[in-house]
């Protein structure tokens, strides 16, 4: 296969790709792929009079799933009806869903490339309406913004909420609020993506930064079809940090005045201290409790300040690597 990068328009590139990451999906990824299908269909025969090649490639992107995923991937490759549109990325271990979408990327071909998750939460007909979007206001990229959230528990919905804002307040307003990974993106935008040379790719973070026109599609968003998020609240809680440390250096601006303001106040409570001790000497033998916990507050402010430095450090680190964002099984992967 041709470098992505230098993919060139052509009759025999097809108008879609879609990349499609999956870990333990076993439950859903046959409800998908019929989905899919479908769609590839309604592409062909909605679009045959407006592109040479109406057509739609499925990349499903195997993050290392423990279950029955990949021999069923494998099975939509050898069944003739669709060999022809489906291709396989398999990890050799898990390396996490946005590296999925990173390998994804990496290996389309289409004009366009929409990524979508396999468990049905984001309905694959919408990505008609982004290419027609896209066609009629001359974006780049078409976000999916959720208006809804069915199926999902309080807190996941208030946590969701409360992340997107703050990554928004981080990021000077780039950043959407209630967009995931469900998009479109025309060629030059992956192409842009795939040129980025860091390891930690955060797409939601990144493609604002890109700048290319982007548009909205709001959409109710559906429970999962089958089985169980794979999403555990301290998956949930690395990707926000990821997020938001690819994103913004804000807390490390916010470690620094926290630091300033409690300096300030600490010095103010030991004036306050110095007059009441001229006011009241046997003030002193009082003063153990308060004394504690300026010491403590004290530590704590330290320790905070020392654990954002923590997580850019962190990020440092797996840059100056330079290790490569995933590895490839090639035997268990249909190219």
């Amino acid at each position: 296969m041709s470098d992505p990068n230098n993919v060139k328009s052509n009759a025999s590139t097809p108008l879609l790709s879609l990349v499609v990451p999956c870990f333990n999906e076993e439950e859903v990824i046959l409800q998908t792929h019929g989905r899919l299908v479908t769609l590839a269909k309604d592409l062909e025969q909605g679009w045959q009079t407006r592109s040479p090649n109406p057509h739609l490639e499925i990349i499903y992107v195997d993050d290392g799933s423990r279950d029955r995923t990949l021999s069923r991937l494998h099975g939509f490759c050898s069944d003739p009806a669709t060999s022809h549109v489906v291709r396989v990325v398999s990890f050799s271990r898990n390396f996490g869903h946005q590296a999925a979408i990173a390998a994804g990327l990496l290996h389309s071909q289409g004009h366009w490339v929409a990524t979508i998750d396999a468990d049905l939460q984001d309905p694959p007909e919408l990505i008609l309406k982004m290419l027609d979007l896209a066609t009629q206001q001359g974006a780049d990229v078409v976000h999916g913004r959720r208006q809804s959230r069915e199926g999902e528990t309080i807190f996941k919905k208030a946590t969701a909420f409360l992340f997107y804002r703050l990554l928004n307040i981080l990021s000077r307003g780039r950043a959407l609020n209630d967009v995931g990974d469900f998009r479109l993106m025309s060629r030059r935008v992956v192409r842009a993506l795939n040129d980025l040379p860091e390891r930690s790719l955060y797409v939601r973070g990144l493609l604002p930064e890109i700048g290319f026109p982007q548009a909205i599609l709001p959409y109710e968003r559906p429970p999962r079809a089958a089985g169980e998020t794979k999403y555990t609240l301290s998956k949930m809680m690395a990707l926000a940090f990821e997020g938001i440390t690819a994103v913004s250096v804000a807390p490390l601006k916010f470690g620094l005045a926290l630091g300033l303001f409690t300096a300030i106040a600490c010095v103010l409570y030991l004036v306050s201290i110095m007059i009441r001790l001229v006011l009241d000497p046997t003030f002193a033998v009082r003063g153990w409790p308060s004394l504690m916990a300026v010491i403590l507050f004290l530590g704590a402010v330290q320790l905070l300040s020392v654990g954002i430095l923590g997580e850019y450090i962190g990020q440092i680190h797996r840059e100056v690597k330079h290790r490569p964002r995933f590895f490839v099984d090639v035997q268990k992967s249909r190219l």
